[in-house]
């Protein structure tokens, strides 16, 4: 599998890719692919540059529980989506 540059991947092996790399299933990857979507990303390979960052962030900022998932905290996917875009305008503002 290509590791270095994962976004250019099929999507069956990119799904697996990020349940390696973040314990993240199919379902919390595609619920976040449509999210980004709607909110303006039209590009592929640019959501799922989008979608590493995000669950990077979200490995920073909420952790890794001991089962080896990211930790998305008690407020849900969509509360941290809004907080990953607010940060997001906030670096680049």
């Amino acid at each position: 599998m290509n590791q270095e540059n994962p976004i250019h991947l099929p999507d069956l092996l990119f799904t697996t890719f990020l349940s390696d790399h973040f314990g993240v299933n199919r379902g919390v990857y595609n619920t976040v692919d449509e999210y980004l979507y709607k909110a303006g990303l039209k590009d592929i390979t640019e959501r799922r540059k989008t979608v590493i960052d995000f669950f990077t962030y979200l490995q920073r900022v909420n952790g890794v529980k001991a089962n080896g998932r990211i930790n998305i905290g008690r407020h849900g996917l969509s509360s941290r989506l809004q907080e990953y875009g607010e940060a997001l305008m906030q670096a680049s503002g």
